[in-house]
């Protein structure tokens, strides 16, 4: 697996290339429903995110205002609210705690802090290595099943609260979620290779490497399906089943959420019978994205031919 990441890596420039890298920046705009349920309609207009890459910092502005900012930081686990000078505002450590335990998604209102928290855990993945590859993996990955077998054979395995997340941990648990980790990231850059070749369909190249981070990684949270739904969604036409595998995906997510998650810690079979099936979905969805990519003839379909209307 080093010698297949290295390979791979050395193709898209070489690690030592991309360790040079200190900040990555970002604008983007969001809106819809989901945001004007929690109360924020217009939060997120018009935003520009500023991430270390090497390290777990992000920032977001403006943020409730022009002169401010959203940080969050890890080791511990905090978010703040800061104006233009620096000065911390307000400030929230283990930020994840003060979710609701019951959440409606048309009603259910968040505070500033939390819509911040928000953010961060869709953007983490843009420091995915390092944050996947240096951490025991999450108990709803397929790592964490690996391990919780493992255990049942005699290796020792428990869990504990850490970066946010319930995990496995154990030797056995830290060496499979840095194989996982490497997988994950290996797949997506073959499959991203494909997007260089001028047939490909790009979108869904992407879907595909997405699919492939989300399914194998050791870090597996339920929102990461958010990030595969608009392209499934928009390549449905074309290729059903894999929206068929993903809509399957989150049914089961719903269902292993309310009666299999609570259970876990206490390495319950059933619980992790039922994760097992969720994530072989999730891997079906990943393996028919890369049959459809790699297929012959899955080059980008050509711009429909619109009606002369002169």
């Amino acid at each position: 697996m080093d010698e297949l990441l290295s390979a791979v890596l050395d193709a898209h420039g070489g690690l030592d290339n991309w360790q040079r890298v200190r900040t990555l920046r970002v604008g983007f705009s969001r809106g819809g429903p989901f945001w004007a349920a929690r109360g924020w309609p217009d939060l997120l207009a018009n935003e520009t995110v500023t991430l270390d890459a090497h390290r777990q910092h992000i920032e977001f502005t403006p943020f409730l205002a022009q002169d401010r900012t959203s940080v969050f930081d890890v080791d511990p686990q905090r978010v703040a609210i800061r104006n233009g000078d620096g000065q911390v505002i307000e400030e929230r450590t283990r930020p994840r705690d003060s979710f609701p335990s019951q959440f409606d998604p048309f009603a259910t209102p968040w505070d500033a802090i939390q819509v911040a928290y928000f953010l961060w855990s869709g953007e983490v993945g843009l420091s995915w290595i390092s944050y996947h590859a240096g951490r025991d993996p999450e108990i709803e990955s397929w790592a964490a099943v690996l391990a919780d077998i493992a255990r049942a054979l005699g290796a020792h395995a428990g869990t504990a609260f850490d970066h946010g997340s319930q995990n496995v941990t154990g030797g056995i648990a830290r060496w499979l979620g840095r194989f996982f980790a490497l997988a994950s990231i290996g797949v997506a850059l073959l499959l991203a290779r494909r997007v260089r070749r001028a047939d490909a369909d790009r979108a869904l190249a992407l879907l595909a490497a997405l699919g492939a981070l989300v399914a194998v990684a050791p870090v597996l949270s339920p929102q990461y399906l958010l990030w595969l739904a608009p392209l499934s969604a928009l390549l449905a036409p074309r290729y059903p089943l894999q929206a068929v595998l993903l809509a399957l995906t989150c049914i089961l997510t719903r269902l292993e959420l309310d009666v299999a998650f609570d259970d876990l810690p206490h390495f319950h079979w059933g619980a992790i019978a039922v994760l097992a099936l969720r994530n072989a979905v999730l891997a079906a969805f990943a393996v028919a994205l890369w049959r459809a990519v790699t297929a012959p003839g899955s080059g980008t379909p050509t711009r429909p031919a619109w009606p002369d209307r002169s």
